[in-house]
């Protein structure tokens, strides 16, 4: 007989359970592994997700074809679109954002691109292939017949692809293929958002594709000279006429046009854009007018830059009903002698004093297009300490300057009969110094054909900074 220390435990009978026996495991299924590459064919609707001044696209149409030739092993990633309110048709073509990476520079021009568009066996869209670049050629018509488009930035556009397996609870999102991407348009940055709704389109042979491309082609383009960047260092009223590049409207030649808005210019104050006031909004009884020229003391900030002229700024106020775009802006210019530049403000409720700009999602650019009600003035209702931050070039350095990632506060006081001042904390080679001003001369209401205060902001830029 065996010993109870050595006797195994009978087994239940067939069918049934102990009740102290645990529950039966059950392996989870798991889920379909998911496929290397996207079918990503078939005519997409889209819709503009431009901020501001956005085209209706809901007739666009963009057909997206993969087709591959038996002959080279090598496939195209095409698509024919058309935006009748636009009198807008044409072809893109899509290469892998890699293609990019690999460029020193970070310049793609034509001919790599080109080349790049020539895909090998397999690549295509998919989870570990999203991002694309995409050029565009196109035909306009119009009052003086049809012209070739879509080539004047040399720079390709990003092309985003993205796939939900199902759609969303909220329908916030449908099932299918999504794409996202830029184009530059007469000079203005379009961003589109698209969801694939049909897969099928009608057949496209790389053929067409290559004499389609081919026929879209301006020599004049690539002709065009590339406009020369000033010597910024030695000639700085120079680059005050240079426009700098940007990743929207204006990329450098081989860019990238960035699937993204624009930061910043918020037309935060257009309260009646038809209304015959030249202003986008009358300054209220109560506000103070600050614009006009301010003589400023700092004796440390003076032996700091060996100065010994006049210190001055001046303060402005974008107000012109017919810049509805560039909204309404308190903005200046200031002159310390060997060191001048620009400078723009946001109301103190809405700075970030003595934080990195980073940090947050919203650039101060956007905090400084002023919404309606916001003036300087007595609080409540108005708010007499701003922020505010600058960029210069500074003659001592022969070099562009900046304290562009932190703000600082300026403080306004109006003590009546046109006595006004302000006192503020400026920064400057890692120091600050303590501003005090006396408002000497009022201020003038600015031309239309006058810079923005965007503009302005941008030509005294860094110039390390220009192609980020």
């Amino acid at each position: 007989m065996a010993s109870e220390a050595g006797a195994k435990r009978p087994l239940g009978p067939t069918g049934e359970s102990s009740p102290d026996a645990p529950a039966k495991r059950v392996r989870a299924e798991r889920p379909a592994k998911a496929a290397s590459t996207w079918d990503v064919t078939g005519r997409y609707a889209l819709k503009c997700t431009c901020k501001y001044e956005p085209v209706d696209a809901s007739e666009y149409t963009l057909d997206m074809h993969l087709e591959h030739d038996e002959s080279t092993k090598l496939s195209s990633l095409f698509a024919y679109f058309n935006f009748p309110n636009l009198n807008l048709t044409g072809i893109m073509r899509l290469c892998p954002k890699s293609a990019l990476d690999a460029q020193e520079d970070g310049l793609l021009h034509l001919a790599g691109f080109e080349a790049a568009c020539e895909l090998a066996d397999g690549v295509a869209p998919g989870p570990k292939n999203k991002e694309w670049l995409m050029r565009w050629r196109g035909e306009e018509r119009g009052g003086e017949g049809i012209r070739k488009v879509g080539g004047e930035t040399r720079a390709q556009g990003m092309f985003m692809f993205k796939h939900n397996a199902r759609s969303s609870p909220t329908g916030s999102s449908e099932a299918g293929v999504h794409i996202i991407f830029a184009m530059v348009h007469n000079g203005k940055h379009l961003l589109f958002e698209g969801t694939q709704t049909s897969g099928q389109v009608p057949a496209a042979a790389a053929d067409d594709l290559a004499s389609a491309w081919e026929r879209l082609f301006d020599p004049a383009w690539e002709d065009r000279p590339i406009t020369p960047e000033p010597d910024w260092d030695f000639y700085p009223e120079a680059a005050r006429n240079f426009k700098p590049h940007n990743h929207w409207e204006n990329p450098p030649t081989g860019g990238v046009i960035k699937s993204r808005n624009k930061p910043g210019h918020k037309p935060g104050s257009v309260v009646n854009p038809t209304a015959k006031s030249p202003y986008l909004e009358d300054q209220p009884d109560w506000a103070w007018d600050t614009t006009g020229t301010w003589k400023v003391a700092c004796p440390e900030l003076a032996s700091r830059l060996d100065w010994d002229g006049d210190m001055t700024v001046t303060l402005y106020m974008e107000n012109n009903s017919k810049r509805h775009k560039t909204g309404r802006q308190l903005w200046g210019e200031f002159d310390f002698g060997t060191i001048y530049g620009n400078m723009r403000l946001c109301p103190g409720s809405l700075a970030r004093f003595g934080v990195h700009d980073s940090d947050y999602e919203t650039p101060f650019e956007d905090q400084c297009v002023l919404q309606p009600g916001a003036w300087p003035g007595p609080e409540p209702p108005g708010e007499r300490r701003w922020g505010f931050m600058w960029r210069g070039f500074s003659e001592e350095d022969e070099f562009w300057v900046a304290e562009d990632h932190e703000t600082t506060d300026i403080l306004f006081a109006d003590y009546g009969e046109d006595r006004m001042t302000f006192v503020a904390h400026f920064k400057f080679d890692n120091e600050t110094y303590l501003l005090q001003a006396l408002r000497v001369k009022p201020g003038v209401q600015r031309s239309r054909s006058d810079p923005t205060p965007n503009t302005e902001w941008l030509r005294y830029q860094p110039k390390h900074r220009c192609y980020e």
